[in-house]
């Protein structure tokens, strides 16, 4: 069983690993490509950069986002009256829906957001760019 999971876990960090450009190049649905930028003019570095903070700005909201639903679960989920079995599955299907919804808002599926998170969790300049952003006092 141990070999198992060993396997299943090398083939899925195989599968995020081998795709980096696939990540970067793509950011999410209605995020804009930034094509154009440096067309012709032999800056195709500048085009990866220019998607790569496209990445980390669109994945700050989305995270962002989801931080802000997860604190509004937590508070609820202790208050007195949450304190029911029922009443906390019912409090979990809502925030489902809540966290499915601000994902669909900053452009991501799950699957999406999950691949940019192991994408980031990865690889240490992608990680420090995140965290830059995330430092950063900017309206989003």
């Amino acid at each position: 069983m141990r070999r198992l999971s060993t396997a299943l876990a090398l083939a899925a960090a195989g599968l995020v690993l081998a795709a980096p450009t696939s990540l970067v190049a793509q950011p999410p649905a209605g995020a804009g490509t930034g094509a154009g930028t440096g067309a012709g003019t032999g800056a195709g570095t500048g085009a990866v950069a220019d998607s790569t903070t496209q990445l980390i700005e669109t994945y700050v909201r989305a995270h962002l986002a989801l931080a802000a639903v997860r604190d509004k679960e937590q508070a609820e989920l202790a208050e007195p009256r949450s304190k029911k079995a029922e009443v906390q599955a019912e409090i979990r299907q809502r925030y489902r829906g809540l966290r499915a919804e601000a994902l669909k808002g900053a452009g991501y599926t799950e699957a999406q957001f999950t691949a940019v998170t192991k994408r980031i969790s990865t690889d240490d300049a992608l990680r420090g760019k995140f965290e830059g952003a995330l430092a950063r006092p900017v309206a989003r």
